[in-house]
């Protein structure tokens, strides 16, 4: 019954996508960057926006296919449905708008603005659904994990991607820059910051809707974006300048050892330096006795390493030796 729950909502998401791309496609100032070659064929092609947008998210899928091989599974083919789908989608929608033609620039801007609004959340409903991907985003996804790449850096480039080959295509056809415009950098900057705004403003909406495994997947989201407890938190001396910690350190709050320092005792010497750095303020007192008196017999030149830890503290009273 959930798993219904998740396709209807993620219908409903695709068919808010394709109003949201046919609304900026009407506002004549471009489209949005996975539309753009689908939307350049059609003006130059007898075939419609949504049978090029079908033909376009095909050709990504095969070439998902190639780039994953063994790694593409059956669910992947799902893509083709969802696309031919999206296709008709957007062709009606289309349709349904044709009383929408604005003549002048600042109706043209407020129509792609609502369109951008509309697209965003679109796209949030359908990572609300969480049941599957556009090529678009699934080709960018199989790029990232067979590379290793960054997954929005991949995004980025797949976008300027295509509004570069949508340009191209444009002045080849056509003789002049036509379906490419400041539209398409307004939509490809806007739509993913406005689906992130809906994720926020209506994160009550998943546990509403799915009940305790929204809750379990929303506390889960959560625990992953939570800073450390405070308990566990590395507290800078105060009254002491804070360096910019070395890369590699994972540990806020330590000071960068002297190079002096660091020549003339080495590993250990950092080890001691940086853990009498880390510890509290408020417990120095106990703390870094322990700590000189087990790490003194480490190295030869351990008596003098806890001499300077005693007195970097501030415990004077106690130095070995």
């Amino acid at each position: 019954m959930e798993k219904l729950k998740r396709y209807i909502i993620f219908l409903i998401g695709l068919f808010i996508n394709s109003l949201g791309v046919s609304l900026i496609t009407k506002a004549d100032l471009g489209t949005s960057p996975i539309s753009a070659i689908p939307y350049v064929l059609s003006l130059n092609f007898p075939l419609t926006l949504g049978q090029f947008t079908i033909i376009f998210s095909i050709l990504l899928i095969l070439i998902q296919l190639c780039i994953l091989r063994k790694n593409f599974k059956p669910e992947h083919f799902l893509q083709i449905p969802i696309s031919i789908l999206f296709g008709y989608f957007i062709d009606l929608t289309m349709i349904l708008l044709g009383f929408v033609n604005p003549q002048t620039y600042p109706v043209k801007v407020i129509s792609l603005l609502i369109g951008c609004v509309i697209l965003g959340f679109g796209v949030y409903t359908e990572v609300l659904a969480n049941v599957a991907m556009l090529p678009g985003e699934s080709f960018v996804r199989a790029v990232s994990s067979t590379w290793k790449t960054e997954f929005g850096i991949t995004k980025i480039s797949f976008d300027v991607s295509l509004t570069v080959i949508a340009g191209v295509l444009s002045f080849l056809f056509s003789g002049r820059l036509h379906g490419v415009r400041e539209g398409t950098i307004i939509a490809a900057l806007l739509v993913g910051f406005l689906a992130r705004l809906f994720g926020r403003a209506l994160h009550f909406l998943e546990p509403a809707l799915f009940g305790a495994e929204g809750r379990a997947r929303k506390s889960a989201q959560s625990t992953a974006e939570q800073p450390c407890p405070s308990e566990h938190r590395i507290h800078p001396i105060p009254g002491k300048r804070q360096l910019l910690q070395p890369p590699g350190d994972n540990l806020p709050g330590i000071r960068r050892i002297p190079r002096t320092f660091q020549r003339e005792t080495g590993k250990t010497a950092k080890l001691l330096w940086n853990t009498a750095s880390a510890v509290s303020w408020s417990q120095k007192s106990s703390a870094n006795r322990l700590l000189a008196r087990r790490f003194s017999r480490w190295t030869a030149g351990g008596r003098i390493i806890t001499t300077i830890i005693l007195i970097r503290c501030g415990d004077t009273q106690r130095t070995m030796t």
